[in-house]
């Protein structure tokens, strides 16, 4: 497999402030939740919606946007190739790029898109990358120059997905952890620095949802949506602790599993699913269930997770359930598997057909502050939040936009 070289610009500095949330290194944000407690938004917008900073041409693909230190990381496709550049915040002026080809193999499904998929995850100046066809790269987030890079289905089995890797790597201590799959894997730790294998997993098939990360008593586990059910693994040494049913018609997951941060663990998935609540034993060995909803549905967008209240988008509607009964407090038509980002107390929806909206949300309702279209189907990227700018994307544009008081 051939790899080209970085392509450096030359980069035009233009002042900008930032603000104490101003990094955004992995898929959810600072706190890996999509929850900014730092309110530097307006509570409303112009009529023409907020000043837009700057746009610029971006490539096929749906990978999430990441930054740190006045710079944004995304990845695109074009004319065979992955591409993942680095983007200065302030103008949208590209730093540099790193190009490199990847394939399809038989039974992919390329419809609804050809990659890549894959959130990026910025970790101590460096860029982790997964690509559609399986490819998981480091690079120096700096120069764009590969630190390592492994090709797993070629070299250690990985399973290509039907619709392309997907699940975000995460960290957890001195290594990265990603999904494989396979005959011979199921979740697989790499150094950080390296990229040797010191971790692996019991095997299990692997789907497209981020894998969570908890802890519950002693016991720090790893909890995944395999192919028909989750499963949490022992990260002190790849053991199954416990594993419940989460199936659809489709036996495809991409909703992360939830956490409260204590001991209760939200799983959901598209239509045909039952999003259920468990909670987890003390020793974190086990887990009871302690409610279900089967209209409760998020595909391929977000979900967050706000006291004893879990708010995601079904198909067109946004929904707000209560996770100690699985009772549905209010659902509205109009936000096609949004994804969201609570920016203290208001929140950001963006729609898969581009439609932006400011908003307050509650357990009782959900208002509208104002709302603008901005981007165009297939927006499936979340947006990132640093200080008081957005910035988006869909297939063909990146934006940004200065959402201040």
């Amino acid at each position: 497999m051939r790899f080209i070289c970085a392509l450096p610009t030359i980069l035009l500095i233009v002042p900008f402030t930032l603000y104490a949330n101003d990094s955004w290194p992995r898929w959810g944000g600072p706190n890996g939740n999509f929850r900014l407690t730092e309110n530097r938004i307006a509570d409303s917008w112009p009529e023409t919606g907020p000043k837009e900073l700057w746009r610029r041409d971006i490539g096929g693909g749906y990978t999430h946007i990441v930054a740190e230190a006045g710079t944004l990381y995304t990845a695109y496709k074009v004319e065979g190739h992955e591409v993942i550049t680095a983007i200065a915040a302030a103008d949208g002026k590209t730093v540099w790029e790193f190009k490199y080809p990847t394939e399809f193999t038989d039974g992919q499904v390329l419809q609804f898109g050809k990659g890549p998929n894959t959130p990026m995850l910025l970790h101590r100046g460096h860029l982790y990358m997964m690509s559609f066809d399986s490819q998981f790269l480091c690079l120096n987030a700096e120069t764009g120059k590969p630190v390592w890079r492994k090709h797993l289905a070629e070299e250690m089995g990985a399973k290509i997905l039907r619709f392309g890797a997907a699940a975000a790597p995460v960290v957890y201590q001195d290594m990265v952890m990603v999904l494989l799959g396979g005959d011979n894997h199921g979740a697989v730790g790499f150094d950080l620095k390296t990229g040797e294998v010191k971790w692996k997993s019991e095997i299990i098939p692997i789907n497209y949802a981020a894998p969570a990360l908890l802890k519950v008593g002693d016991v720090e586990q790893m909890v995944v949506a395999a192919k028909d059910e989750a499963v949490s693994f022992n990260l002190a040494d790849g053991k199954i602790l416990w594993r419940v049913p989460l199936v659809n018609p489709s036996s495809t997951h991409a909703a992360q599993p939830l956490f409260d941060g204590r001991d209760r663990l939200v799983l959901m998935s598209q239509k045909g699913a039952v999003a259920r609540t468990y909670r987890l034993a003390p020793d974190g060995r086990s887990v009871s269930q302690i409610s279900e909803n089967n209209k409760f549905n998020v595909f391929y967008s977000n979900a967050i997770l706000v006291g004893d209240t879990v708010y995601g988008a079904n198909g067109k509607l946004l929904s707000a359930m209560d996770i100690r009964t699985g009772k549905m407090l209010w659902r509205e038509r109009g936000y096609d598997r949004a994804n969201l980002v609570q920016v203290g107390d208001k929140w950001i929806i963006l729609t898969e057909t581009g439609k932006l909206t400011l908003a307050r949300l509650s357990p009782e309702k959900l208002e509208v502050l104002a709302s603008r279209e901005y981007l165009t189907k297939p927006a499936w990227s979340a947006p990132t939040i640093l200080g008081n700018r957005l910035y988006m994307r869909d297939t063909k544009t990146m934006i940004a936009l200065d959402l201040g008081t």
